[in-house]
């Protein structure tokens, strides 16, 4: 007879001998395709978000690039010559320098000041007992130092040179005979710097190492050993002098480093350093030409194997390549034989849109080289390339920044990659729960089957036995 209730099902199709689980399985690999298409979406969004990164950075390098050729300083760079291979002295131009020759005497180089003391014995013997020391300049500054803890040569020397603001230096002297002399020497060279007092409130010392440029002693204190003196010069005629051999207030943007006396004047030649802005130029040719390369690597399509590129199609891309090509069209009011950048050398390839750069070739097929234009009309040359990195600037700043093109698209991308994921949490979800519910029904249609085998047994068992009483 039947139970009242289901039999326990051990596992799934086991009571029914149904392939059950083999079903549910398939049913699930079947819903879960929904889940690798959304994947597959966000790997294809998060591939977009990662090649507008490596777009921006292209963009950002010519945006560098744009903003050295706008800068009128990049165009106004100068460079010093010295000639006939002179070494009397050197010179470095900076801002403010312009184009000129100047004909320059080194009459005397600037020297400092130096004192010497007379012998001590004993280098360890304290000279009296306490005090300070004062050293005074020719440009009134004055520094006092504390000697009391060691009033020995030895002590006097390093406590001056332990402070920097006292203005000299000092330098113990062995003459090989056991005897010792103290030298001070100012730091820096010039009448201004030179050592017009040293006093002391030790009488010993003051004996010893007392010096007034005003009334020197013959007999006691220090002894002057070289007088401090400027360095005297004559540029393009000009008497002029210096308290220091490094001289940088004379001429502007000009700084002169001298070594040696000259007997004649040495021609110095402040030119134009052109340089700077073919290196210029060069750098903003090779960071447009990076950024086309970029953009076409990521939109191509190869029509062969039907395969497109990760902004195949993409319509920011192809705003932000038209954006730039925009730029190069400049046209100068000014100039009267240059007045585009193809008057530089600078032309455009036909075939893939990158910029070609000719520095110095001149030919039938080359009519004008960047080196060229800057030897004969350096000014308009600056003009174009100034115009040049300014509409650059302008286009990169639209497509760069919080408002730019390449953040809008890529906040929308992530908004989309956001989307996604909703969608995919969303989709997994349902899928576990219809997949809970098919389970949970094919539970009891394997149960029923088995109650139901159970029964067809026991009802043939019966009919059975009832056919053997009868016989």
């Amino acid at each position: 007879m039947a139970t009242s209730s289901l039999p326990p099902v051990t596992s799934l199709g086991s009571g029914s001998n149904l392939d059950l689980q083999g079903i549910l399985d398939s049913l699930q690999a079947n819903q879960e395709q929904q889940l690798t298409l959304i994947k597959n979406q966000q790997t294809r969004v998060s591939t977009q978000i990662s090649a507008y990164g490596t777009l921006q950075q292209a963009v950002e390098t010519l945006q560098t690039a744009a903003q050295k050729l706008a800068d009128a300083s990049t165009y106004s760079v100068t460079k010093a010559s010295i000639g006939g291979g002179s070494t009397a002295f050197t010179a470095k131009t900076s801002a403010g320098a312009t184009p000129a020759t100047y004909n320059i005497k080194v009459k005397t180089l600037a020297v400092a000041e130096q004192l010497k003391s007379g012998a001590i014995a004993d280098r360890t013997t304290a000279l009296g007992s306490g005090g300070s020391i004062t050293v005074t300049l020719a440009d009134g500054t004055s520094k006092t130092v504390d000697i009391s803890k060691d009033t020995s040569l030895n002590g006097i020397a390093k406590a001056i040179n332990a402070d920097d603001g006292i203005g000299v230096t000092a330098t113990i002297l062995n003459d090989g005979s056991g005897k010792s002399y103290l030298l001070l020497t100012s730091k820096e060279t010039g009448e201004e710097a030179a050592v017009t007092k040293v006093t002391s409130t030790n009488a010993t010392v003051q004996r010893v190492f007392g010096y007034d440029s005003a009334a020197p002693s013959a007999t006691e204190g220090m002894q002057q050993m070289q007088a401090a003196a400027d360095a005297t010069l004559e540029i393009n005629g000009i008497a002029v002098t210096s308290g220091s051999n490094t001289v940088d207030d004379i001429i502007d943007g000009v700084t002169l480093t001298l070594n040696t006396v000259t007997t004649d004047p040495v021609t110095m030649t402040i030119s134009s350093d052109t340089s700077g802005v073919v290196t210029a130029t060069q750098s903003f040719v090779t960071a447009y030409n990076t950024l086309k390369n970029v953009i076409a690597s990521m939109t191509k399509y190869d029509a062969s194997t039907e395969t497109a590129s990760v902004l195949t199609g993409d319509s920011t891309t192809r705003t932000i390549s038209s954006s730039i090509a925009g730029a190069l069209r400049v046209l100068s009011a000014s100039g009267d034989t240059l007045r585009t950048i193809q008057d530089l050398g600078i032309t455009t390839d036909p075939t893939d849109g990158t910029l070609d750069l000719n520095l110095d070739t001149l030919d039938s097929t080359h009519l004008h080289s960047l080196n060229d234009s800057l030897a004969k009309n350096p000014k308009d040359v600056a003009t174009i390339l100034q115009a040049l990195g300014t509409n650059m600037s302008k286009a990169v700043d639209g497509i760069l920044g919080d408002d730019g093109l390449i953040a809008t698209r890529t906040e929308g991308l992530s908004e989309t990659l956001d989307t996604l994921q909703d969608t995919y949490d969303r989709t997994s979800a349902r899928i576990d729960a219809d997949i809970a519910n098919i389970r949970a029904q094919f539970v009891q249609l394997d149960a029923f089957v088995a109650q139901m085998n159970s029964t067809s047994s026991y009802l043939t068992q019966q009919f059975a036995a009832l056919s053997n009483q009868n016989k």
